[in-house]
């Protein structure tokens, strides 16, 4: 399963996962989106696992 994230502080959209994860399920597409609460000093690291892990989008 491929990630896409949405990385911010604070967040505040508590729906979109539940709604972009029933879209992705309904296209047949094997992706989750989650929300990644992250301040500046951790964006970096954040970034770099994104990158390491080959996720789809974030």
């Amino acid at each position: 399963m491929r990630t896409v994230a949405l990385f911010g502080n604070p967040l505040r959209r508590r729906h979109s996962p539940v709604m972009h994860n029933a879209a992705f399920e309904a296209a047949g597409v094997d992706i989750r989106y989650e929300l990644r609460e992250v301040d500046e000093a951790g964006l970096a690291e954040q970034v770099t696992e994104a990158r390491r892990d080959r996720w789809t989008g974030f």
